[in-house]
């Protein structure tokens, strides 16, 4: 047993990729795959949007939770349910050959680790899919749709996306999805094979100790993650507050921050990875400054 994620903004094609699987799966007896391993599995689907998105006025009637209707209760606790409805597909399935396909935006990533705990906990398979898209592509196809996300919403999830980089993350694919004419038999193939490896390495479930000391990384981790923030962050507080910026008119001053920000972005990417030191970091937001400034 294996849950998959598919992940990627609105646009991407996930939701696609999710359907072509489910589709394929259910009219073949035997995957694509050359491994025979997935024979006989039963495919499960549980798409975020259809549970958290607002319902329709002609189905209002028959959505009401609790004297509430779907569209007034809170994002939050609709993915709660969304959470819940998996979670109960992998209790009751666990002596099953079943897939789990988990399809939703999962831009950031503990939305993601929410799910990996539970695939741990119950000790199956887990992976990861990135659909990975051009915020333009994205943007596009959104605008097709009856009920679009918008422009802005798909730029700010961008710029929050947090890409499967994590240790427990390690078993992810990516696929790059940046044409309308994918080959859909090299997708399948790929995916199928992905999918075999999941289902071939179930997770090992927590022991107190483990927990303890996961909890203690995973704050450590998010404590030096907002200490880099935050010096980042001061080191651009400063800069547009010296005397060689504060001059400046208040459009070269829009122009300089959207920059510094867009750099800070990529060195707390940098910094996070180890591929740069804080320190590093800080002296490259002052000389991009100095050069930049140049130039407005």
């Amino acid at each position: 047993m294996a849950v998959v994620v598919v992940c990627g903004l609105p646009g991407s094609g996930k939701s696609y990729l999710s359907s072509l699987l489910m589709a394929y799966c259910s009219q073949q007896q035997q995957p694509l795959t050359t491994s025979s391993e997935l024979k006989g599995f039963e495919w499960e689907r549980v798409d975020f949007d259809d549970i958290c998105a607002p319902v329709s006025p002609s189905s209002q009637e028959n959505n009401n939770i609790g004297g509430r209707e779907c569209d007034e209760i809170p994002w939050k606790l609709k993915r709660r349910r969304a959470i819940a409805i998996v979670e109960q597909l992998i209790s009751t399935n666990l002596k099953k050959r079943v897939v789990v396909v988990v399809d939703d935006t999962f831009h950031l990533r503990s939305m993601r680790r929410e799910l990996y705990q539970i695939a741990r906990e119950c000790e199956v398979g887990f992976g990861v899919i990135h659909v990975q898209t051009d915020v333009k592509s994205c943007v596009a196809r959104d605008a097709l749709r009856t009920t679009t996300v918008g422009k802005d919403a798909i730029e700010r999830m961008q710029a929050t996306f947090e890409e499967p980089r994590e240790r427990w993350e390690v078993n992810n694919l990516l696929i790059v999805n940046n044409s309308n004419d994918s080959d859909d038999g090299a997708l399948i193939e790929m995916c199928m094979q992905f999918v075999d490896g999941c289902t071939a390495t179930p997770l090992s479930s927590f022991s107190a100790e483990q927990r303890l000391k996961e909890k203690e990384q995973q704050r450590t981790a998010e404590d030096a993650k907002h200490q880099t923030e935050l010096a980042l962050r001061e080191k651009i507080r400063s800069i547009m507050a010296d005397p060689s910026t504060s001059n400046f008119s208040r459009v070269k001053k829009q122009k300089l921050a959207k920059g510094l920000g867009q750099l800070k972005k990529r060195l707390r990417q940098n910094v996070e990875d180890g591929a740069l030191a804080l320190d590093e970091a800080l002296k490259k937001l002052d000389d991009w400054a100095e050069e930049e400034g140049k130039g407005l």
